[in-house]
């Protein structure tokens, strides 16, 4: 089973495991002569549908702003990508441009990077650019970067195996008909020439615990009932979906979330738009050429000009290394 946790990915992958989609020109449809299905026959037949193609590719557009006592951050990414495998296997390019105030000390950088994954101990890192500027510390030394930027590294079992594959599923938008509510049904959408039914939906959170419930356990993962509840039940998630008419893919998700109430000093505010394409029918992913095994140690050796494994515990060297036997 493959279980990935890398905090990178973890990160901008947790919003694509809950929403999907980048927003394309949509017209009412006034020609549209097929029978209108009821929404939660609907929301079943896209369950359905989902779990009977293994492969996409998506593109999508996030807006992250968190406001804390001591702690602004204002990101907006860019992601396009494809899933393969149920999941197993993913490829994406990010695009990211963050904003950050951390106890008054400011940085600004943007990131060109790309991520392939073909299993738990298979993860490979590409760092095309990263600029920074502004406040009094760069986010990361320029030594570094120079050395990261333009080689695709092997991450390895850097990636524990312990946290649940975290990779975007087809099988994950199942969840739709489970967790969410559907709050208004619009007209039938036309969009790049197909019908699509389009409604307004908020997360049920009582049905959204259950289903991570269930999830955690198949997954073999720990899952705190009482903690995950209490985050839910401090923010709001609304968003609309498009589901095709005739095949019930889904075409498009938009997601805002943001904190229940906006108190000026732990605030959070997500926008989230995703499209998805050529549903079971996407370019194999392969390894990168000539990746370099990512080696901490080694790293920290290549900005010093010294040795300084000796003066690492040997446990600890074990846990920033890749461990790539098989």
């Amino acid at each position: 089973m493959a279980n990935y946790s890398h905090p990178f990915i973890m990160k901008k992958l947790s919003f694509v495991s809950l929403a999907c989609l980048v927003i394309v020109s949509c017209t009412p449809a006034q020609e549209f002569t097929g029978e209108i299905l009821p929404s939660d026959v609907v929301m079943q037949n896209a369950a359905t549908a989902s779990l009977s193609l293994n492969s996409f590719e998506f593109n999508a557009n996030a807006n992250f702003k968190t406001n804390k006592i001591g702690k602004e951050i204002d990101g907006n990414f860019i992601v396009e990508g494809r899933s393969d495998s149920e999941g197993e296997q993913m490829a994406l390019n990010i695009n990211a441009d963050i904003a950050m105030d951390l106890n008054n000390v400011k940085n600004n950088f943007i990131v060109d990077a790309e991520i392939i994954v073909l299993g738990p101990d298979e993860v490979y890192f590409l760092l095309n650019s990263f600029n920074s500027n502004g406040g009094s510390n760069d986010f990361l030394p320029a030594e570094l970067i120079n050395i990261l930027v333009g080689k695709w590294w092997s991450l390895g079992s850097t990636i524990s195996s312990k946290q649940g594959n975290i990779t975007p599923d087809p099988k994950l938008l199942n969840a739709q008909a489970q967790v969410v509510r559907i709050e208004k049904e619009y007209p039938i959408t036309l969009i790049d020439g197909s019908y699509n039914y389009h409604y307004s939906v908020v997360i049920d959170t009582d049905k959204l615990i259950d289903f991570l419930e269930e999830i955690s356990q198949v997954k073999e993962m720990p899952f705190n009932k009482e903690k995950e509840q209490e985050k839910l039940n401090d923010i709001v998630a609304t968003g609309e979906l498009w589901i095709d008419a005739k095949t019930f893919i889904t075409k498009k998700i938009v997601w805002n979330i943001s904190s229940k109430e906006n108190t000026g000093e732990d605030d959070m505010q997500a926008n989230i738009n995703v499209t998805f394409s050529n549903w079971g029918n996407v370019e194999p992913i392969s390894p990168p050429e000539d990746a370099k095994v990512f080696n901490p140690a080694s790293l920290l050796e290549s900005l010093t000009g010294e040795n300084i494994i000796d003066g690492f515990d040997s446990d600890v060297l074990n846990s920033l290394t890749p461990n790539n036997t098989p």
